[in-house]
Formats: structure tokens, sequence, C-alpha cells
């Protein structure tokens, strides 16, 4: 009795004052991680280390073998989420990058889970890291690695980038440069945007149509390099052959930046890019993954923590608390750090608008599988769980549920060697437990019925504290939390993992 009173005072204490020194839950840009957005050299993503899981085993390891390194497992896992992960940061459209503003900031969905998960259920800080360890490109290459979010801007390359993507079939028009009659379109051309009245998308698409081959290459994202589409009009493969001929302009470009000369675009929306780039994500050859949140479920793994949900509630929702008293739910934070995270996250902003449609998943493909910087994701609506997420949730559940049997067996464990083991052939200890059997492994670590009370668990406290556009109900949070978990378990049967 005396326990849980002491730690529901502590988890009540971390609602209401923040840790010191946790920098990484702050509604800005945390102070360590300026270097990778104010240094341009460090922010371009062509510049940054390959985005696999073998070079972030190889970060990790240099970490290890540092003299100065003293740290066990636990400590190590917990110091790397809150010293390089902080989700959600995106640019600030029409801001520059000036003197004492910087353009970017946290306000991606992402981060309200990410605010209460390392604030309150894997609290800590990373003031002992070992931050001379690694070089300024280690450690930005190591943010990007870890941190999740989804940059929907458009950004001018969509012509050649979406069109290879195999589930991409969003009509595209061409820009104003390419029409005879340029003043038709002069009242409705917005930047890089045709917003166009609909007689002129049904006449601009008979003229597409004309131009179109009759067959369209389909890029398969395992390929070592995406392929350039060949079905494209005369005005695209002119260019993408202008781009093959001087790389170095498409290098040169920031992440931000568009491509003047692009000469499709995309007409479905003015705001969201056709193919979107998830961030946080590294490649495997046993499918891509959100790095950040397998090393959450190793760190919650190392530190089970099962909550009453009244006592991670902010201190306003009294009449929740009242009700709460009679059929308390609990929060376990490998199940928050995981699955129920990113559920939670479909139940309140993807349910209410589909509440017969509920989809999970997002598939995608990287520029390069030798060096892997771009991932593009086939869609663009419907993100709020993507397949890089489901895969890290099943796996970072699985690692959770057995590490603490790991190191119990062999106490000088390091986390690179369980990542090394669970990404490759040999898996932890056995075969059994590999990434290449997450199909099998979902349906022991994921009852449905868990996965169904801890959605709707982590969906309350999500609920109190995120922004959002409608008021969902409690009814309405339990039913959607239900079906998003059965989505879920059908996704997986049929998603390549």
């Amino acid at each position: 009795m005396r326990s849980t009173l002491v730690l529901s005072t502590a988890i009540l204490l971390a609602v209401l004052v923040p840790a010191r020194g946790q920098e990484n839950v702050q509604t800005r840009v945390a102070p360590s991680l300026l270097e990778c957005y104010q240094n341009p050299d460090l922010f371009e993503r062509d510049n940054r280390l390959p985005m696999t899981m073998n070079m972030l085993i190889e970060l990790i390891r240099k970490v290890e073998d540092a003299p100065e390194f003293n740290q066990d497992m636990r400590q190590l896992s917990v110091a790397l989420l809150h010293r390089f992960r902080q989700d959600g940061i995106v640019r600030a459209p029409g801001v520059q990058n000036i003197a004492g503003v910087l353009p970017f900031s946290p306000i991606q969905f992402h981060f309200t889970k990410h605010r209460i998960l390392f604030s309150r259920l894997l609290p800590g800080n990373a003031q002992s890291f070992p931050n001379a360890t690694l070089t300024p490109m280690e450690r930005c290459s190591l943010h990007f690695m870890l941190s999740s979010t989804i940059d929907t801007m458009v950004r001018g390359d969509e012509n050649i980038r979406c069109s290879q993507l195999s589930q991409y079939r969003a009509a595209r028009v061409p820009r104003e440069a390419a029409l005879k009659d340029r003043n038709k379109l002069n009242s409705n051309f917005l930047g890089d945007i045709e917003m166009l009245n609909q007689p002129e998308m049904n006449q601009i698409r008979k003229q597409i149509k004309k131009m179109k081959h009759s067959a369209r290459m389909e890029m398969d994202p395992e390929d070592e390099q995406m392929e350039e589409a060949t079905a494209v009009p005369e005005a695209v493969a002119a260019e993408a052959e202008e781009q093959e001929e001087e790389p170095a302009v498409d290098a040169q470009l920031g992440e931000g930046e568009l491509v003047d000369d692009a000469s499709l675009v995309d007409i479905a929306t003015n705001a969201i890019s056709a193919c979107p780039v998830e961030s946080g994500v590294v490649y495997t050859r046993w499918g891509t993954l959100s790095a950040g949140t397998v090393i959450a479920g190793i760190a919650a793994g190392l530190e089970p923590q099962t909550v009453q949900l009244r006592d991670l509630m902010p201190p306003r929702s009294s009449q929740f608390r009242a009700r709460q008293q009679a059929t308390p739910m609990r929060v376990e934070n490998r199940w928050a750090a995981t699955l129920a995270g990113d559920l939670a996250e479909v139940t309140l902003l993807h349910a209410p608008s589909q509440p017969n449609n509920i989809q999970v998943g997002a598939s995608g493909a990287w520029n390069a599988t030798v060096v892997p910087r771009w991932f593009f994701l086939s869609q663009r609506t419907a993100l709020e769980m993507t397949d890089a997420e489901i895969r890290a949730g099943i796996d970072g559940l699985v690692l959770a549920d057995n590490i603490i049997e790991w190191r119990n067996r062999a106490n000088m464990l390091r986390l690179s060697q369980v990542l090394d083991m669970y990404y490759s052939p040999r898996g932890v200890f056995n075969q059994n437990i590999r990434s290449c059997n997450r199909r099998d492994l979902f349906t022991t670590v994921a009852p449905i019925q868990t996965m169904r009370d801890q959605a709707v668990a982590f969906s309350n406290i999500l609920d109190k504290e995120m922004q959002m556009a409608f008021t969902v109900t409690q009814e309405a949070i339990v039913q959607f939390s239900g079906a998003a978990a059965d989505a879920l378990a059908t996704y997986v049967q049929v998603m390549e993992l």
C-alpha cells in the first residue's frame, strides 16, 4: 500500500512539475537539438548518415565503447531517448531561419503522445549522456533516426517521386508554365500549386491521358534504388534526364525547398504533399520501422510501470477521476510506448471522421536502400499509424516482454547487442525471437482484449491533453479504440512484415 502511494505521488508530481532537465518534453525545440536545425549542413537530409538499423547500432556501440561510459542498458536507453528524441518537430511555413527565429517547433500530433510518455511513464533526463563521444553529425543523425514526424509540405518534386510509388494514384496536372494559355489559370494559381475549377480539371485530365503511355511502371519498395517511372510526359522525362546528368543540383536542395522546374504538381490539395516524407524511421532487411519506438519499448520493459488512469490525469480532470474510483483503468508503460500510443492517435484523430472505415497503416519506399535518407509515404491521409510505426510497435512490445529475462541471463548484455541479435537471422538467444517472426510474435504479445483495453486507457489520457477540432465522448472513445485495435489486428495479417 505504501509503495503504491509513493508511486502515485511521484507520478502526480511529474504531471504538475516536469522533471528538471527534461528538455525534450517542452513545447519548443530542445536546446541540445538546436544545432541540428540551425546548422544547414547538419540539417540537410542528403548530408546525414544512412538511416539504417546497422548505422543506429554502430552509433550506440560507439557510445558503449567510450572509456568514460559506465551506464547499464536501462540507463542508456532512457538517456538516448531523452537526449535525442523529440517527436513532432515540423517547419513553420513562410517563416525564415534568421537570427533569433528558428522556423521549427514540435507542433505535429506526435508531440502530445511524446510529452505524456516521457514526462509521466518514462521519466528521466540526459544529463549523464556522454555527448563528447559523438560528432555533431552523429548526434543529429541519431536525433533524426529516433524522432517521429511527417513532413507534409509540398516539395515540388512530387511529379518524379510520387509517380514511383506503386500505390500512388492521385490525379496530377501540368503546372501553369506547361500550358499554352496561361491566362486561364492566372486567377487560380497559388505559389507552386494550381487551384483549378472542375471544368478546367476535366479538360487537363483529357490532355494528360493523351500524353501518358499505356502502362505505368510500379516501383518495388525493397529495390536497391527507386527507379524512375517510364510512363511520364516528355517534359518530365527531359527534366529527369537533366537531373540525372547534374545530380549536384538536386543534392543542394534543402528539405523544404521547391524544385522550380517541376512540370507536374498534385491537384488534390495546396498544402499536403502527395507523398509526404516520414522521419524517425530506419531501413532494415525486414521492413522499415520507427527506431524511437523500439528503444522506448526496451526502456519501458527494463522499468515496467502499471499506473491507474486517474493518477496520470491532469488536476482539472476531477470529474473523470471521480468516475474512475468505481471502475479504474490502468496504463502499462510498455503498451503506451508502443502500440497503444499510436492506436490512441488513430482513435482521436482519424476515427471520428471515418467511424465506419477506420484505417491503420501507411506504406512507403526509400530513395535508396544502400544509402537511405528519404522515406516517401504512398498516401497523404490516415497517417496516424504508419507501417513503420506498426512494425516498431510490435518489435518494441516483444523486446519489452523479454528484456528483463535476457538481462538476467546475461547481466552484461548491451543495448547494441540486443538490437544486433533481434534484427538478424540469429535472433535473441534463439531463432524464435527475431524481427522476421514479428507476425507470429504479434499474436503472442498483443492479445486482442488487452490491446483494446490499453488503447482505451491511453486514449483517455491523450484526449485530455491534445488540441482537436472536435469533442469526443467517453462512450465514443471506447467504441473507436476497440475498432482501431480490431483494424490493427486485421491489418497485421495482410501487411508486409
